[in-house]
């Protein structure tokens, strides 16, 4: 079995990119990793051996998640990043909720208001590559 050796020092920045955040997160609740980046996942097993590249720099502007794209070097993540070049696969952003608050009727947050599940604290953790939804 051939293991997958990614050659970051070989990587092209590619694009800014922009990830839209769902509506339930306050964003100043958002706590980066100490580097500012996320892995890009090709597949549904998440494993390191699935890392196709990462957005780096990551910021919070106007509401949306943006970065800098940036693609491994090898064969197999050449061929995710003209998938994604060509539209057939999209991103998606996981993150992991570390403080959740439920408002009830008449309660309001940040703007939000209820009753409405409200993410307090959270933390972007990867992006996958899945299948666009009208394809």
């Amino acid at each position: 079995m051939q293991s997958k050796k990614m050659i970051w020092r070989q990587a092209a920045l590619i694009r800014s990119v922009e990830l839209q955040l769902p509506q339930d997160l306050i964003i100043s609740g958002c706590r980066f990793r100490p580097k500012r980046q996320l892995p890009v996942v090709s597949g549904m097993a998440a494993t390191v051996r699935d890392i196709v590249g990462s957005i780096r720099d990551l910021a919070i502007r106007r509401g949306v998640l943006c970065g800098n794209l940036r693609w491994c070097s090898d064969p197999a993540a050449k061929q995710v990043q003209a998938k994604y070049d060509a539209g057939i696969v999209v991103f998606r952003l996981n993150i992991a909720e570390w403080e959740v608050r439920n408002l009830r009727s008449g309660e309001s947050l940040s703007g939000i208001r209820g009753p409405a599940r409200i993410v307090d604290t959270w933390q972007p953790m990867s992006v996958t590559l899945i299948a666009r939804a009208d394809q």
